[in-house]
């Protein structure tokens, strides 16, 4: 048996590795926190349910504004409906010359009568007269005819029924029954065709060239058409 001897002295790094040395533990953070903030009182459970019933109630007056607003609007929109106008040659004559081809209408009140120039079989006219008193009244004739009505004819230009006519200005008049008076003749040629349309009376107005119609003259040539 091996003897230990008692006086053997033991070193201090002997010591130190025999012991092994104490490490400190970190110190760990507290897990006790107060429970108020994790889970919301009573108290902020009332207010927030306020907060979002007062914005329900915003944006469904908002809603409900905005439509009310858009129907009202919608409802003052006024459509505009077409009237036409009333045409006052609706209930007028209309005169057909199938054999020279045009067309004419006329008022109820104006008398029609054909002319006849003699023998002559190549005139053809019609005149349509309306007796204002015993010694006024205004009357057109529409003469047709295959020779030349307007020979050596001047004067200013118009358009009717899409041709242009040559504007003949004269003094009329019957000795003995009818006072001299101003008198328009219009002259115009079409194919193989002449055509003149007399108006009377007619005021001149020399000072600015024009020629004064009766508005009821302006609303009978306006009818005037060919038909061929």
């Amino acid at each position: 048996m091996e003897t230990i001897n008692n006086n053997e002295q033991v070193h201090p790094i002997d010591q130190a590795q025999s012991t092994p040395p104490m490490v400190a533990s970190p110190a760990l953070p507290s897990t006790s926190m107060n429970s108020n903030t994790l889970t919301p009182g009573p108290g902020m459970s009332k207010k927030a349910l306020i907060i979002i019933l007062v914005l329900v109630f915003i944006l469904a007056g908002v809603a409900y504004g905005g439509i009310w607003y858009w129907q009202k609007q919608s409802s003052d929109i006024v459509i505009p409906t077409f009237t036409p106008r009333p045409d006052p040659t609706a209930d007028w004559q209309t005169y057909t010359n199938k054999e020279y081809g045009f067309e004419f209408k006329y008022p109820k009140d104006w008398l029609p009568k054909d002319v006849k120039f003699g023998i002559s079989l190549t005139h053809n006219s019609i005149e349509i007269t309306k007796n204002i008193s015993e010694n006024e009244y205004r009357r057109i004739s529409f003469t047709s005819s295959k020779e030349d009505l307007g020979k050596d004819v001047t004067g200013s230009k118009s358009i009717l029924a899409g041709v242009e006519w040559t504007n003949w200005e004269f003094n009329d008049g019957v000795p003995g029954q009818d006072a001299p008076h101003d008198s328009l003749a219009m002259i115009s040629r079409r194919g193989e065709t002449y055509y003149q349309i007399t108006i009377y009376p007619a005021t001149f107005l020399p000072y600015d060239k024009k020629i004064n119609l009766d508005p009821l003259f302006n609303q009978i040539l306006s009818t005037f058409k060919f038909t061929e």
